[in-house]
């Protein structure tokens, strides 16, 4: 080749990648201009935007859990035919927090019909054609998982109900356009963290807070308002670190929720009853002012008479079914948690020494329950792991064990007082530490956590302040629904029977705001009890100190002293115990 010609070649090389060069370039900047002009029509210009998107990469072994063989074949298709493609919004955020997302959902730049086009030419099944227009293609790849992929997308019109859509290649417009911080990230395959709007540090803080404008989101979507109060039972630490504004927004959007249809109402609050803090996230919707607005939706209520209340009906049983309370509680647990719970309790059982307690006929049809027949799978589980005593079956302490443990079962869970077998009716009577005798009327009205409580401080637990449910889930809140006790010995046999006791649980939860560390926090103390020849009670004497207790759960310091009430308790055991040779000697109750 001629150095003429070689030179040539050379020189026309070098124009057209010149030339190239310049259309990328050109495009890429009326990408840019198209993408900013888009972004000051519907972004707030006042919304402080993260300036690099990228926040870290996540590299742990729960993110790389999530790569099946057919993920992985979704992600070198959109990869192979040069569509972005990344994990949206609730598995993100799930992801971050070390939990396993039960639902993948994914955006890309690919539009509907490039995404039909693709997976037709790679003869990929698409099921399920409905979301559509909303940008939503349901792939479903080797028949065994189906991959929902949507295009990003403007919301261009609202209605405060439903949104008019217009595709768009920006990701900081479609994460724009999400209710919350934490739901508005994406995650790569390659493990980048894309987060435009500081939902991040939102969720290490555990903050529910709005894209943008939360007066604008809420419009956009009147049940954002019940989304919020979701995912901050979800995320928080406590039930009431609510951002004050955000809930004075709420209120006074709360008249928009009449125009949101019954289901999708219903759909969100069972999901806030299945949460944290259910009690109080409750409380603080009929505090902003949303449950009236919730009765007079005509729609919600339409909804109610025609199909609601069957589901609730449904859903008030399946919530019963999976619950586990220990000693009152109505948290809901997942079906896997319990099923994995009752695996290793029937392990458990098998050795020496773990019999399970045994609290009578549970499946006697003829009870009336209050919240649905108690599951006790999670509490003889901590039961057994955690006990100190080894009684013998058939011993006193046994039986006195099994006894007092169904005594306290009919007491947080059988609706009708003349149901308890464990008690007579007319001569029952409670007594904490020596104060206030308490009927079975009172006792019933206001549950054992009330009563037993009912001569403590007001300063540290005001029992008139508390119901039985409110109690209830106040404690099994704090233990996350395991919460057992034990008998750790017998002094004396009926027709009074004393004995000395354990309470004991897992500080996971959260009591008053204090966020447990997970330690084991215990009580002790003593019971005295008359009961009649065939062991129904009469009498009920508790003698504890729970101060020391409830102010550990809040995270305050001990108490040491022990009340004249307990060291006249005291006196009274060295009494009617020296004819039956008990040594008892005074100590601290803990």
């Amino acid at each position: 080749m001629s150095f003429f010609l070689k030179n040539k070649l050379i020189l026309y090389s070098c124009v057209l990648n010149h030339s190239v060069h310049s259309i990328k370039k050109s495009f890429s900047t009326k990408l840019n201009e198209k993408f900013l002009l888009k972004r000051s029509k519907h972004m707030d210009p006042n919304v402080k935007v993260r300036e690099n998107p990228v926040v870290f990469k996540l590299e742990n072994d729960l993110f790389k859990s999530i790569f099946t063989p057919e993920l992985n074949r979704l992600v070198d298709l959109f990869k192979k035919h040069g569509y972005e493609i990344r994990i949206a919004g609730g598995a993100v955020r799930d992801l971050l927090m070390d939990k396993i997302p039960t639902d993948l959902d994914f955006a890309t730049i690919a539009t509907p019909k490039q995404m039909k086009t693709m997976f037709d030419t790679e003869n990929i099944r698409m099921i399920n054609m409905n979301g559509e227009k909303h940008g939503t293609i349901t792939a479903r790849i080797h028949d065994k998982e189906n991959f929902e992929c949507t295009t990003l997308r403007i919301d261009v019109l609202t209605d405060g109900r439903h949104a008019e859509v217009e595709f768009t290649q920006d990701w900081l417009l479609d994460s724009n356009r999400r209710d919350l911080t934490i739901n508005a990230m994406f995650l790569g395959f390659d493990g980048s963290v894309y987060d435009y709007f500081f939902g991040y540090e939102d969720l290490m803080e555990r903050r529910g807070k709005f894209v943008g404008n939360a007066d604008t989101r809420i419009k956009e979507d009147f049940l954002r308002i019940l989304r919020y109060f979701r995912f901050y039972g979800r995320i928080a630490k406590s039930p009431d670190q609510h951002d004050p504004e955000t809930l004075k927004i709420i209120s006074n959007n709360a008249e928009g929720l009449q125009r949101v249809s019954g289901e999708r109402i219903w759909v969100e609050l069972k999901k806030i009853l299945q949460g944290n803090f259910a009690g109080e996230i409750l409380m603080t919707i009929i505090d902003c002012g949303l449950s009236q607005h919730i009765a007079k939706s005509e729609s919600f209520n339409e909804w109610l008479r025609k199909e609601g209340f069957e589901s609730i009906k449904k859903f008030s049983n399946e919530k019963s079914s999976v619950s586990a309370p220990s000693a009152g509680t109505s948290l809901g647990i997942s079906e896997k948690l319990l099923t994995k719970a009752k695996e290793e309790l029937n392990r458990m059982v098998l050795l020496p020494g773990n019999d399970e307690p045994d609290r009578g006929n549970l499946d006697d049809s003829t009870i009336e329950w209050r919240n649905g027949k108690p599951n006790y799978t999670l509490a003889n589980l901590a039961y057994l792991k955690g006990k100190c005593m080894k009684h013998e079956k058939g011993s006193l302490e046994m039986i006195v064990q099994n006894a007092v443990k169904t005594w306290e079962m009919e007491a947080s869970h059988k609706k009708n007082p003349n149901q308890w077998k464990t008690i007579i009716q007319d001569k029952y009577n409670v007594q904490t530490n020596n104060g206030r005798v308490i009927n079975l009327d009172e006792a019933f009205e206001r549950g054992n956590y009330n009563v037993l409580m009912d001569e403590i401080d007001p300063n540290v637990y005001d029992a008139s302040k508390e119901d039985f449910a409110s109690s209830h889930q106040l404690f099994h809140g704090t233990f996350n629904g395991s919460f057992p006790w034990e008998v750790l010995q017998v002094f004396s046999g009926p027709p009074e029977i004393v004995f000395s006791f354990r309470h004991w649980g897992e500080f996971t939860g959260t009591y008053q705001g204090n966020k447990g560390d997970g330690s084991i926090v215990e009580m002790n103390g003593f019971v005295a009890v008359t009961v009649t020849e065939d062991l129904k009670i009469t009498d009920l004497k508790v003698y504890f100190k729970p101060e020391n207790f409830i102010k550990r759960l809040k995270g305050e310091e001990f108490v040491d002293k022990i009340t004249d009430k307990n060291e006249s308790f005291w006196r009274w055991m060295e009494d009617s115990q020296k004819d039956q040779g008990c040594d008892i000697q005074q100590k601290n109750i803990e």
